[in-house]
């Protein structure tokens, strides 16, 4: 499970770097807050919030980096992705 992680988690940042960065925070967010609520697996939290955009991996980086907003077209595009399983 660790080398799969790490190979998501690798290409992500690949795909984009600001995504990955997020996702990190999001991870950290969830550490904390697994231990306000006195969760032990921490490393367990973390992996989940690195990995709850993963499906990003999916979407072109011109859409997902665009700055301006999305035309009809891309939006229509994006609506159109299909997400798969990683496995």
């Amino acid at each position: 499970m660790i080398e799969t992680t790490q190979e998501l988690i690798c290409n992500l940042y690949k795909h984009c770097k600001v995504t990955t960065c997020h996702s990190f925070r999001v991870g950290n967010d969830l550490c904390g807050f697994g231990r306000y609520l006195g969760i032990e697996n921490q490393e367990f939290l973390f992996i989940l919030g690195a990995l709850h955009d993963i499906g990003k991996l999916e979407i072109p980086q011109q859409l997902l980096n665009k700055k301006e907003r999305l035309t009809e077209l891309e939006y229509k595009r994006l609506c159109t992705i299909q997400f798969t399983e990683h496995k």
